[in-house]
């Protein structure tokens, strides 16, 4: 599932967009945490996912945090290709990366 906390910072970050008037910023933030959500819900009830779902997940994840602080820290994700089609316990590399951004919040 996702951190309450997450959600609370995302609802926030697009309040600020609009606030602002910064529609470009707010539509794609919004846009890409419809789809982490839409993710989530979707492996919700799965024990294992394949590993490119996990990773598009934390893709989004990567995204939002990027965008909510302002673009001060950079990001890539590199895979062997021989790993795509793996599987991989729900969430466990999205907790990962929330528990490595999670000091900045």
């Amino acid at each position: 599932s996702i951190n309450p906390h997450f959600i609370f910072n995302a609802l926030n970050s697009i309040q600020s967009y609009i606030n602002a008037n910064d529609t470009k910023n707010g539509s794609d933030y919004l846009a890409k945490f419809a789809q982490l959500i839409r993710l989530t819900i979707d492996n919700a009830d799965q024990r294992y996912i394949l590993l490119t779902q996990e990773l598009q997940r934390i893709d989004y994840y990567l995204q939002l945090e990027k965008m909510r602080f302002e673009e001060k820290f950079d990001f890539f994700i590199k895979v062997d290709a021989a790993l795509y089609d793996a599987t991989a316990p729900t969430f466990t590399l999205a907790l990962k990366a929330l528990d490595a951004t999670c000091s900045r919040t």
